[in-house]
């Protein structure tokens, strides 16, 4: 059990260190329909090794689903925060204020983000069968270790 929770609880953090980069990303590798094409790939590699029932990837695709409207909000979000965040640096006086609250309310959505994706990794948890998650678990210890 000790293992399944460490493996999810790695799997949160880079999912969420992944969401965030490319959320801040504003240019070239940033494309948001790139992020998912990707990310569904990954997935689809993921469901196809651990032989998911045609029941399990609907549930999973919903799952992604949600966190690639979710991310493709942040990332929005993101272009009209820099604006802002410009705008007061050629401002002869900006506003300390407006610019903590601009970067308060972009660690809010990030947060609220890695929040989705817990939940998302948790109900992914609940979908799989123990002899799947062990699959993933052996991937993720390798993956870890390199």
């Amino acid at each position: 059990m000790k293992k399944i929770l460490g493996s999810v609880l790695a799997i949160i953090v880079l999912a969420g260190a992944g969401l965030a980069l490319a959320a801040f990303r504003g240019h070239g590798d940033g494309d948001p329909a790139r992020f998912e094409r990707f990310f569904t790939h990954r997935l689809d590699d993921m469901l196809d090794d651990v032989r998911a029932t045609d029941a399990q990837r609907q549930k999973v695709h919903a799952l992604r689903d949600r966190l690639v409207a979710d991310g493709r909000a942040l990332h929005e979000g993101q272009l009209e925060a820099r604006r802002d965040l410009v705008a007061q640096w050629k401002s002869d006086a900006p506003d300390q204020a407006k610019v903590l609250a601009i970067v308060d309310a972009r660690a809010d959505a990030l947060k609220r983000m890695a929040d989705e994706v817990a939940h998302a990794l948790l109900d992914l948890h609940e979908i799989l069968t123990p002899a799947q998650r062990a699959l993933i678990t052996r991937k993720l210890d390798r993956h870890l270790s390199e």
